[in-house]
């Protein structure tokens, strides 16, 4: 298996990057809801809240 990565791998990621920004930005919770797995890990949110989430389900997360 190669561990190159290839140009449609990074046009994918940034699509899938710029979709998560901008519904997040935007605050289009369905939107970013499709970005988002079932349940992330971990959630590190230490520096503004003081919380580390090892798991989070999405819901959680969009509330």
């Amino acid at each position: 298996m190669t561990q190159d990565i290839t140009f449609e791998d990074i046009a994918s990621l940034n699509a899938t990057l710029f979709e998560w920004a901008e519904s997040y930005d935007t605050k289009d919770w369905a939107r970013l809801r499709r970005c988002l797995a079932p349940t992330l890990r971990p959630v590190d949110y230490r520096y503004t809240y003081g919380q580390l989430w090892e798991s989070m389900p999405a819901d959680a997360f969009l509330a």
